[in-house]
This record gives structure tokens, sequence and C-alpha cells, in this order.
């Protein structure tokens, strides 16, 4: 079963993409609508997805390796899937760090 993604990674993914999606999309419609706006950008505007990759921070080695050793696949999926993968880890460590904060006692926070 496809779980809805969550809107803070929704949120993320719309500041860079103009992706028209439902706030309660799946993974598999969100992957999907975000490959075809990859794949318009490796046509036509190589330059700007790079730009946004390099933004996202998406591990430039991994990708390549992705890329090659899926050769035939659709390259806008392997980007999207990364981007969302990407976007769940940033999720997680804010979730942590945000956990971590309230351990914090009172008088030693800044």
């Amino acid at each position: 079963m496809d779980t809805s993604v969550d809107t803070g990674i929704l949120d993320a993914l719309r500041s860079d993409w103009p992706l028209i999606v439902p706030e309660k999309c799946t993974e598999e419609q969100l992957l999907h609508v975000l490959s075809v706006e990859i794949n318009r950008l490796i046509n036509q505007d190589f330059s700007r997805l790079i730009a946004i990759l390099y933004r996202i921070d998406i591990s430039e080695p991994k990708l390549k390796t992705l890329l090659a050793e899926n050769k035939g696949s659709d390259a806008g999926r392997i980007i999207a899937w990364m981007i969302l993968e990407r976007q769940k880890e940033k999720q997680r460590s804010r979730q942590h760090f945000r956990n971590t904060q309230d351990d914090i006692p009172e008088d030693e926070k800044w």
C-alpha cells in the first residue's frame, strides 16, 4: 500500500518544482509528476536541473552510479526517486534535532 507523502516534503519540493499534485498524493503519484518535470528539464533547461540538484544536495557520485547501473531506465524517474529519498532524509534529520533540542535544560539554551 502506497502511503501519502508528508506535507513537509511536498512543500519542500514545491519550492523548487512547479508540481501540480493533490495535498494527499501517494509517493507513486509524486514520483510520476516529478519525473515528468525532470525529464522536461533534462531536455529543455539542463542547467536549471543541475542547480536544483545541487541545492537539494543530491550526491553526484551516487546519481552517476545509479544512472550507470540502470541504463535504459527512465533517468527522470531515477532522479525523482533520489530527490524524494533526500527530502525524507532531511525531514528525519530535522525531526531528530528538534527532539534533541527538547532535551536541553532551559538554563543551557541560548
